[in-house]
């Protein structure tokens, strides 16, 4: 199971069955272990150029009626799913409930290492802010929390270098 917020190259089809390639520049990340609940906000969500209009229109409309992630993911309970429209970009914010850290951990790729919680970083991204500490764990870059924490924030920004993702553009003028 790959993350999905580690990937900010999110592929909403994993977590609600959609056909396009949907990517974010941004995302964030506020994780509650004490009331067992997290939001992740995707920000100015993108696409490929040659992705058909009609595609991008089904999987929104789809992804604002969803009641639940795919089976993949069902030990994660949806509570809410908000999609913002602005003049340039579309944003979704999903909110879920989990039962277990392990089960959201796996998720959101946080793994626990020598008594800190860590977030491995992806060359593709740059975190922008945390509450976390930003380490070195052998050449990994991590941000890391200790164990005792309940309140995780992390933004991460995507590396627009990434030649695969240059040709991308907003999804806003395919919103309804």
């Amino acid at each position: 199971m790959s993350s999905i917020f580690n990937q900010v190259l999110i592929l909403f089809s994993t977590l609600f069955n959609v056909n396009s390639e949907i990517v974010a520049d941004r995302s964030e990340l506020l994780l509650d272990l004490q009331n067992q609940t997290a939001t992740i906000t995707y920000y100015d969500l993108e696409t490929s150029e040659n992705v058909e209009k009609l595609f991008i229109q089904e999987d929104l409309k789809r992804i604002k009626q969803a009641t639940k992630f795919t089976s993949s993911y069902e030990f994660l309970s949806l509570s809410n799913v908000a999609v913002e429209a602005k003049k340039n970009s579309v944003d979704i914010t999903i909110t879920f409930t989990f039962d277990k850290f392990s089960d959201v951990g796996k998720f959101i790729n946080l793994k626990l290492v020598d008594g800190k919680i860590i977030f491995p970083q992806m060359e593709m991204e740059k975190v922008t802010s945390s509450n976390g500490k930003k380490m070195k764990l052998e050449e990994l870059d991590i941000i890391a929390w200790d164990a005792t924490t309940k309140i995780f924030e992390l933004a991460i920004k995507r590396d627009k270098n990434i030649d695969r993702y240059q040709n991308f553009e907003t999804i806003a003028p395919y919103f309804e």
